[in-house]
């Protein structure tokens, strides 16, 4: 009988031990979701007006980096670097940059290859996607984690998971105002500052990832940029 109740008494305080986790992590959780950090993580969807039809008007010159092919909607001056390229007129501008953002997502923010195998099981159950079987794939999982993909009853791990990459989803992002794109050529994101300026990621058909930055323009030039933009 003592045997018994000792056998009881352990079992009783590794249960508490993991409730007690469970709860910690629970409250965790949720305050972290009142924090500046949230906040700043929280992104707002909107639909972009896309053409693939071009606009009316003169456009300038193209902007070549890579196999990219980006027409530009002013008349001014192109330089191409080995790391950037960019098309300056007079106050607005076109820059365009190889980003290993998401490639080496893992990497840049110190997960382990355990927390890693972790994170892309969370993402891809969260997205539905095969979250870390491309870079757009993994970063539009990021981009798309929202609160709906934890709850309170959810593993310590998940909770854990979602807080850190929330974390990070704040400091990444150029705005909290995106809408998905794709054409037939190349699929990303973009992301609205303002009226007149815009950052897009995008990915091109071997998974490369791009931004481009968009300064003193609007949306349909912009959307003419992407829409138009080439491949070779």
């Amino acid at each position: 009988m003592k045997k018994f109740l000792l056998v009881l008494l352990l079992a009783l305080i590794i249960l508490g031990g993991v409730f007690y986790k469970q709860i910690l992590a629970t409250v965790d959780f949720y305050q972290y979701q009142q924090s500046t950090e949230f906040e700043r993580a929280v992104m707002v969807w909107k639909e972009i007006p896309f053409t693939s039809t071009g606009r009316q008007g003169i456009a300038g010159d193209t902007l070549t980096f890579d196999a990219l092919q980006i027409p530009i909607p002013f008349v001014g001056n192109n330089s191409v670097g080995s790391d950037a390229a960019f098309a300056l007129g007079g106050s607005q501008s076109i820059t365009v940059t190889r980003s290993d953002e998401a490639k080496d997502f893992f990497n840049n923010h110190s997960f382990s290859t355990t927390d890693e195998k972790a994170a892309c099981q969370f993402l891809a159950k969260s997205s539905g996607l095969g979250a870390c079987t491309s870079n757009y794939n993994l970063y539009r999982s990021l981009l798309e984690l929202n609160q709906s993909d934890v709850h309170a009853f959810a593993s310590i791990r998940d909770k854990t998971l979602y807080n850190r990459l929330l974390t990070i989803r704040s400091d990444a992002v150029p705005s909290q105002s995106v809408g998905g794109f794709e054409t037939s050529r190349i699929r990303g994101f973009l992301f609205t500052i303002d009226k007149q300026n815009y950052v897009a990621h995008i990915f091109d058909s071997n998974d490369q990832m791009y931004t481009i930055t968009f300064t003193n323009l609007n949306q349909s030039d912009v959307a003419f940029v992407l829409s138009n933009t080439t491949v070779n």
